[in-house]
């Protein structure tokens, strides 16, 4: 990483004026620095393997009932252990670590064992009146995930034997790739502590979930086909991810909002930065509801609409493929090592589908093509945060805290902006915004959920002409097909329409915050929206084209 001071002495090329540059790996009290920028020097690599078995056997019970049964074992395999174990970790930080917490058998250098995952599965399909107008299908059934291999494979970089150093300006600029001169002469150097360690617990489980669902699909009067489904899943294994270098909190926030504190920099081993345990929780669900009704007609014309609920919690998202990461991205008011189970940020909500298209052909050789298609969505779930953490003691981890909604003005440290607006006309301004939030005005004296904020609903429609040239030669039908996609064809329309929107990491940073000896002070401005529109790419609330060919015969 390079740190300029001011854009204009990067771009006028001149050096760094601060690097992070390379590692030190540590072998046998030995010492060698890694230079220049060779990909082969950035980290190792490991070879893992994932065996899958699947057995299935449809047994029609009736006429009109099938079962089908299945049995799939998934059995991920490491082909090599880490080359490098932390000893002096595994004899000196475990003992010390585990005087606050249960490691549950993790040592450094232990990857997953291998396991057989097992999957059963059941499903049936159930003609009710043997005529083909209702049937009920179904299933139930354990599901593997793809095995996050970077997980778990943190361990063979992450092992607490990389020290960063950092190169830092002295009279002149640090140079883009440090000579072995420089660094043997030790010029512009200090070291950093030496890493984070990944561990996993002894007995550690891939992700794995249940799933269950029941559908009936059902023969309308005037052609319409109804489909209703149901769909409820649950966690078995995820991730539990905790910082155990971390010392529990032995002080609270004064006043209403009485969080824990935590000291960031008074590790239980400072030999180490971040030390990360990962578990399993069976912690979280999903529940999704989807009917819809489709119709062709004999005319040319064929539609459909259907309608959508998708909910779902968790423990952790998952989001982050760094062990670290994942800790970090808690969003907490007892601290990242306690986290809820709340609403994922994969909660889609209400989602309306619905597409009307036309066919018509013509001229023998012709047919033109028109289809449009309506999306409506809730918004993508988000949370209000403090701008910097108010429960870091060093007031330097970059952490989520979740605000806490004051009740009064006596309920939050606001104070004066130089000159800007006053602690009172603060309060006012955030008492207002406060009243004209739905969720946030049920939220006063007490904290934020997390992702309980959504963006504005989306409404988006796009465009598809399709116009095919086709010959019969020899008994072959030869067809020549252009096709031309209007991507939010709404915003085409009009430029205030078809707006997507999002929020950064899906966190709002709604109060500034400080820690003035330990106490924390706020400040507010009100933010207007507190979501940013999309405006590139695909899923974009501009609109956007693209057209193609094809031959088939």
């Amino acid at each position: 990483e390079y740190f300029f001071n001011g854009l204009n002495r990067f771009l006028d090329g001149e050096d760094p004026d601060q690097v992070l540059f390379g590692h030190e790996q540590l072998t046998d009290g030995q010492s060698s620095i890694r230079f220049g920028d060779d990909a082969e020097t950035l980290g190792p690599t490991f070879n893992a393997l994932q065996m899958a078995f699947y057995a299935q056997d449809e047994w029609q019970v009736t006429e009109d009932f099938k079962l089908t049964l299945g049995l799939r074992a998934d059995i991920p395999v490491f082909l090599e252990d880490p080359p490098v174990v932390n000893d002096e970790f595994n004899r000196a930080t475990v003992p010390a670590v585990e005087q606050f917490y249960d490691l549950k058998g993790a040592r450094a250098a232990l990857t997953p064992a291998t396991q057989v995952l097992w999957s059963p599965r059941v499903g049936f399909n159930w003609d009710v009146n043997g005529e083909k107008k209702t049937q009920i299908r179904g299933g139930a059934g354990i599901f593997t995930s793809r095995v996050p291999w970077v997980w778990p494979g943190g361990q063979f970089i992450r092992n607490g034997k990389n020290s960063a150093f950092t190169v830092v300006a002295g009279v002149n600029q640090a140079p883009i790739y440090p000579t072995e001169q420089e660094w043997a002469d030790n010029l512009f150097t200090s070291t950093t502590p030496t890493g984070d360690v990944d561990l996993f617990v002894e007995d550690f489980k891939y992700p794995q979930i249940f799933r269950a669902s029941a559908a009936v699909d059902q023969k309308l009067p005037w052609g319409l086909q109804g489909t209703a489904e149901i769909t409820f899943t649950k966690t078995i294994n995820n991730i539990d991810v905790q910082n155990v270098n971390l010392r529990p909190s032995v002080q609270n926030q004064a006043g209403a909002d009485n969080r824990p504190l935590f000291d960031y920099d008074n590790p239980i081993d400072p030999t180490y930065n971040d030390i990360i345990l990962v578990d399993n929780t069976n912690d979280g669900y999903t529940f999704n509801f989807t009917a819809q009704l489709t119709k062709a007609f004999d005319n040319g014309f064929t539609g459909s609409i259907a309608y959508s609920y998708t909910d779902a919690e968790a423990l952790f998202d998952g989001a982050g493929f760094i062990n670290g990461t994942n800790w970090e991205n808690v969003l907490s008011v007892q601290g990242n090592n306690n986290p809820s189970v709340a609403r994922s940020i994969y909660s889609a909500g209400s989602r309306i589908t619905s597409f009307m298209s036309y066919r018509a052909e013509y001229g023998n050789n012709f047919a033109t093509t028109f289809s449009l298609f309506y999306t409506g969505r809730d918004g993508t779930p988000y949370t209000y945060v403090y701008d910097d953490p108010i429960s870091d003691l060093s007031n330097n981890l970059d952490i989520n805290d979740m605000i806490y909604v004051p009740a009064s003005q006596s309920e939050i440290n606001l104070v004066d902006i130089d000159g800007g607006p006053t602690a009172a006309q603060q309060w006012a301004a955030l008492d207002e915004f406060i009243s004209n939030d739905d969720y946030l005005s049920g939220r006063r004296g007490d904290y934020v959920e997390p992702n309980k904020i959504r963006t504005p609903f989306e409404h988006v429609l796009d465009l598809k002409i399709i116009q095919d040239f086709y010959v019969m030669q020899g008994g072959t039908k030869h067809n020549l097909q252009l096709t031309l996609d209007i991507f939010n064809f709404t915003n085409m329309l009009n430029k205030d329409w078809g707006r997507r929107y999002f929020v950064g990491g899906n966190r709002f940073p709604l109060i500034e915050s400080t820690l003035n000896d330990g106490v924390a002070e706020f400040t507010f401005t009100d933010p207007g929206d507190t979501f940013s529109i999309v405006q590139s790419g695909t899923y974009s609330s501009r609109w956007n084209a693209q057209i193609g060919v094809r031959y088939s015969f």
